[in-house]
């Protein structure tokens, strides 16, 4: 992909270590609520915004996007079928880079029902 700088760089590299959401054509930061927010910053979840290649204005539409989220050019238009494909917007990924969650419309339900089950598990208290 290629990030609003234009560096060209892989997905997992823009991804980071730890857990993504990845929305495609929107902002999931935007549409959670403060609690899941919070929960998210705990295990450090990174924003993605990925947008189509050439994408014009959804790729500069700055009040679509939180200022942490990171917009991604899908430059080989890989991974928009692969979200259209199975009906969803919204894609939580592990930091194995397995899929954990996915997500027609609700990113905060998708996120935070994660997240809270991985809060519960007694080796999550040790996670940043």
């Amino acid at each position: 992909g290629e990030t609003e700088t234009g560096a060209q760089l892989r997905l997992e590299d823009v991804l980071g270590p730890w857990f993504a959401v990845v929305a495609h054509n929107t902002d999931a930061a935007l549409a959670i609520s403060p609690e899941t927010r919070e929960l998210a910053d705990r295990f450090g979840v990174r924003f993605v915004k990925l947008v189509e290649s050439r994408a014009g204005a959804l790729w500069h539409t700055s009040e679509s996007r939180d200022p942490d989220t990171v917009v991604v050019e899908d430059l080989e238009n890989v991974l928009a079928p692969w979200f259209r494909d199975r009906g969803v917007a919204y894609a939580l990924i592990r930091p194995d880079r397995y899929v954990a969650a996915l997500s027609a419309d609700d990113p905060d339900g998708m996120l935070r029902g994660y997240l809270e089950r991985l809060a519960a598990q007694p080796a999550a208290s040790s996670v940043r």
